[in-house]
């Protein structure tokens, strides 16, 4: 109970500190906002010239990214402080975390909100919403509960690919380019289908990275589509679990690593 409340300390000190500077924060609201719907006109110019994606519709695709955007910006917006860390390994910053009673976990998580992400997350929301409805997908409880477990899941998968590029720092002392590979850029490949990629394609990003797993195989479930991958049956209903699964690993990941870290003074 004393880390959560440190923790929502720290949320309300930053976000005391963004409210100091509120059209600069509206400012990057409204530019996200903006970014997001560029990628749905984005889809809708896609689908607008080839009409379908294997049977996939335009209105089930941006379904797919609805998900992936609010699991990426819940992700973003909780977990941007091991997005942002490296630069503490290399300045000695990390040093001062390790002399405090606390865990490292919680003070990095403490070191930043990216409270804009906001934006990301409720377009998203609103995104879904207005998919399932033109779609008249008939949302039982346990869609609805799938559906939440799979953008939970993906903040999850997103929060561990932050984590473990972050624990990298303590052997390089460097930012690895590679998680913005399997952030930022793997947001636009999972607004698709993943049926559309190769088998390895799909293989790595639903055993090693499982990001089909928090859009694809939860949607199939839904709207009742057929699974073109060769998943069993309960798979769609199971695969968001994987999220929390990944996240645990990257956290042992990050445990492993500040056990192994070396000052950057000494």
């Amino acid at each position: 109970m004393d880390d959560l409340r440190l923790y929502l300390r720290y949320v309300r000190a930053y976000a005391a500190g963004l409210m100091a500077y509120r059209i600069a924060l509206f400012a990057r609201l409204a530019a996200y906002l903006a970014g997001a719907l560029l990628e749905v006109v984005a889809i809708w110019v896609l689908f607008s010239q080839f009409g379908t994606l294997g049977t996939w519709t335009m209105t089930e695709t941006l379904l797919l990214f609805s998900v992936a955007s609010m699991s990426f910006g819940l992700a973003e917006w909780f977990a941007r402080g091991f997005d942002k860390f490296p630069p503490y390994v290399a300045s000695g910053e990390f040093d001062v975390m390790l002399c405090r009673p606390r865990s490292t976990v919680l003070q990095v998580l403490g070191t930043r909100f990216e409270m804009a992400k906001a934006g990301r997350v409720a377009q998203g929301a609103l995104l879904a919403a207005w998919c399932l409805g033109a779609l008249g997908a008939v949302m039982t409880p346990a869609k609805a509960m799938l559906l939440v477990l799979a953008v939970i899941g993906g903040a999850c998968v997103y929060a561990g690919v932050f984590i473990i590029f972050a624990a990298f720092s303590f052997w390089t002392v460097q930012s690895v380019e590679l998680a913005y590979v399997l952030t930022n850029n793997t947001l636009e490949m999972f607004q698709y289908p993943v049926e559309i990629y190769g088998k390895w394609l799909r293989r790595f990003f639903t055993f090693v990275v499982p990001l089909a797993c928090i859009t694809y195989y939860p949607m199939v479930a839904i709207l009742e589509k057929p699974d073109l991958t060769g998943m069993p049956g309960w798979f769609p209903w199971a695969a968001p679990g994987v999220g929390p699964l990944f996240l645990a690993g990257a956290l042992a990941f990050w445990h492993y690593g500040v056990r192994h870290y070396q000052s950057t003074g000494s």
